[in-house]
C-alpha cells in the first residue's frame, strides 16, 4: 500500500468508534448479535482484527454486523472496512463489489467519500486504467469541498499518470 492509499485508511479510521490497538486478540467467537450494544462491540472487534492484520477473523466480525436485522449507525461502517479487507489482500474483485455497496446501500454516509476513492483504486489495480480515470475525475466534481481537495489532488497525480502497481 502506498503512502496516499495509506493515508485514506487512516482518514476513514478517524471516524471509527474506538481505536484499538494491534495487540488487542479475537479469541473467543463473537456473541449472537442482539442488541445495539453488542453490534459496537462487534465493530470494535473487527476493526482490531483488521488493524492486527486478521483479515478473515475481520472479514466474519463485519459481515455479521451487515446480517444485523435493525438499521444500526455502524453499518456503513462496516462496509467500508469489509471492503478495506479485500482490498489489503489484494482481492480486487472483491473489494470493487464491497466498496460499491457503501455507495448503494449507503449513499449518505461519510465513508462514501472514501469509498469513492477506493473504487478509483480498485479499478487501477485492475488494470481498468480509463475507469479508474474516470472515477477520479467524477470523484473531484462531486467531492469538491476543501477538506476533500488534498486527498484528490494525490489520487489524480497517482492515478491519472500512471499504470497499474
Amino acid at each position: 500500500m502506498d503512502d496516499l492509499e495509506a493515508e485514506i485508511v487512516a482518514s476513514s479510521a478517524r471516524t471509527a468508534v474506538s481505536t484499538p490497538t494491534s495487540s488487542d486478540k479475537a479469541e473467543t467467537p463473537l456473541p449472537k448479535l442482539e442488541t445495539g450494544a453488542q453490534v459496537t462491540q462487534a465493530y470494535n472487534r473487527a476493526l482490531t482484527d483488521y488493524r492486527a492484520g486478521r483479515y478473515e477473523d475481520a472479514k466474519k466480525g463485519f459481515q455479521k454486523i451487515l446480517e444485523y436485522p435493525p438499521p444500526h449507525p455502524l453499518k456503513d461502517n462496516a462496509q467500508y472496512w469489509l471492503a478495506e479487507c479485500y482490498y489489503t489482500e489484494g482481492k480486487y474483485d472483491e473489494a470493487l463489489a464491497e466498496f460499491l455497496r457503501v455507495e448503494r446501500y449507503f449513499p449518505k454516509s461519510d465513508k462514501v467519500f472514501y469509498a469513492e476513492l477506493k473504487i478509483a483504486y480498485t479499478y487501477h489495480k485492475l488494470g481498468q486504467i480509463e475507469t479508474s480515470r474516470q472515477k477520479i475525475l467524477q470523484v473531484a466534481k462531486r467531492w469538491s469541498g476543501e477538506q476533500y481537495r488534498e486527498e484528490i489532488r494525490l489520487a489524480k497525480q497517482k492515478l491519472l499518470t500512471s499504470s497499474p502497481d
